[in-house]
Formats: C-alpha cells, structure tokens, sequence
C-alpha cells in the first residue's frame, strides 16, 4: 500500500503533528547523495528543502544527525518535498532530534543558523 500526503478523506492534512526542526539533513537516492534542510518533522515522515530533490515515488533515505529514516517521496513542489517514512520514527529520537535543534538555536542564533544552512545547501559557505 502506498502512502500519500496531502488532504485527506474528511479533512486533516497529517496522521501525526510535526514540529520545526531546522537541522541539515541528507536525502540519498540510488546515487548522488545530496544535501537539504530539514524544514519539519514527524514520527511518519519529513518535509525537505533543497534543490534537484527527489521527484515524487522515489525510494529515499534521510539521514539527520545519526538518525536514518527509509522512505518514498509522496509530494514535491519546487524546492520542497515530503517523504513518508517505511517504518515510523520512534519518540525517543525525536525527542533527540527536537533537543538537538533546540540546543543549536540556543548556541548559534535561529536566524543565522537558518541562513548559515541555507548556504550549506546552496554551495555558497566556504
């Protein structure tokens, strides 16, 4: 069975909440392995910003801070795109993966931690 995003029978856009976690990800296909920020998440699945990402039915894997999650891109517009995962993320990381965020902002300002990563993904940091 294939899992889709967006608007579901009845309303609800998601099976489970997401919380804003701006930390790098990497989404790997087959091959290239590309880089991308982790603009949200939930124990189902992530939401990715990044150019040439994933068209909608590819088989990816999504690697954030240690954690790898195995999933299928479901939706794409422009330099967005949700994966749903094959197996739902446990509580415990993401729980790490929200303190992990959390304690980056803290140490390096939300804004410029923001752009900071945005020019990781687009090549412009040395």
């Amino acid at each position: 069975m294939m899992r889709t995003f967006g608007k579901a029978v009845g309303g609800g856009r998601r099976g489970a909440s997401r919380e804003p976690v701006p930390l790098a990800a990497v989404v790997s296909r087959v091959e290239p392995r590309q880089s991308a920020v982790l603009v949200d998440l939930s124990a189902t699945g992530a939401q990715l910003r990044g150019s040439g990402l994933p068209p909608v039915g590819e088989a990816v894997s999504v690697t954030v801070e240690g954690m790898r999650a195995l999933g299928i891109v479901a939706w794409a517009d422009g330099e967005l795109c949700g994966v749903a995962f094959d197996v739902p993320l446990p509580r415990f990381e993401l729980d790490r993966l929200r303190r992990d965020a959390t304690e980056a902002s803290l140490g390096f300002g939300g804004v410029e931690k923001t752009l900071s990563v945005d020019d990781w993904i687009s090549g412009l940091a040395a």
